[in-house]
């Protein structure tokens, strides 16, 4: 026993026209008739499937942020390992050999210089300052001068350049000590976590597998409907009655049918189950 909704099946009455036709046929009345108002399906409710989806994902994001903060310990060491690497890789560069070899040359330089400067030095004393050879030993003097500070700017780019580059080698060299220091504390974090009981496993149920129902095809009759041919125009209020009466008993033809295929009988009973959906989908899928 079950029960149809008919007020979900009420098209809204036409508008009265003595010029339309009336229709004698079914096929008339179905370019006619008023279109069924769309039935929609409730929201289907969570599924388990969505449930266990969301549980996943926040078991992954807590073993996600354990793992981090397993990082972050293990590697604050760094703070106090670098200063300590770099004291080591400095130890290995004798900076102190390059600095007596600056002040070595240095000194051969300007030993060179004030051989070359204390003539020049004499001639200014010998010759009068108005005298061509006074003024070539001055000009001399000048010239020295300025090679002279050449010279140590030269010695000095140098020894900065060769400083430079060990402490770029050192760089680099600390540079590879701290990535595979960090790469041999990520691995070891993802093996402790990886040897952990896995939480899907504890708290998660397994998922059964059904096994798909089978497929059963099942022929419903064709639908017929016994129209009464109309001879007379009827009066505008006794053709929106017509329509509606029309309406009504060419949809509970339809339901009458469509229930004893399935094996239902219609009943009034507002305590009988509601087919009121299922008849609605029949409707649309003719």
């Amino acid at each position: 026993m079950v029960r149809i909704d008919w007020s979900a099946f009420s098209p809204s009455p036409p508008k009265a026209s003595r010029s339309s036709p009336i229709p004698n046929s079914l096929a008339d009345y179905r370019a006619s008739a008023q279109t069924l108002q769309e039935l929609v399906a409730p929201t289907p409710p969570e599924t388990l499937s969505a449930r266990r989806q969301l549980a996943l994902g926040s078991i992954r994001d807590q073993r996600e942020a354990i793992r981090q903060n397993l990082l972050q310990t293990r590697l604050a060491v760094l703070a106090e390992l670098e200063p300590r690497w770099r004291a080591e890789l400095q130890s290995e560069y004798d900076t102190d050999a390059l600095l007596v070899q600056q002040d070595r040359e240095w000194f051969e330089a300007f030993q060179a210089y004030g051989q070359a400067r204390f003539p020049l030095l004499v001639a200014l004393l010998v010759y009068a300052p108005d005298s061509a050879p006074y003024r070539t030993a001055q000009q001399s003097l000048r010239q020295l001068e300025r090679e002279w500070q050449a010279n140590q700017r030269a010695l000095q780019e140098r020894y900065q350049a060769q400083l430079n580059r060990i402490e770029q080698e050192i760089e680099v060299r600390l540079n590879s000590r701290r990535r595979a220091f960090t790469q041999e504390v990520t691995r070891e974090v993802d093996e402790a976590i990886a040897s952990q009981p896995r939480a899907e496993a504890l708290y998660l149920p397994p998922i059964e597998r059904l096994e798909p129902a089978p497929a059963r095809k099942q022929s419903l009759p064709s639908a017929q409907v016994r129209l009464n041919t109309m001879t007379q125009l009827p009066a505008p209020e006794q053709s929106v009655r017509a329509h509606a009466q029309f309406a009504q008993s060419t949809l509970r033809q339809l339901a009458d049918q469509w229930a004893r295929s399935r094996g239902y009988q219609l009943t009034d009973d507002p305590n009988a189950r509601s087919a009121t959906q299922e008849f609605a989908h029949y409707l649309q899928s003719q």
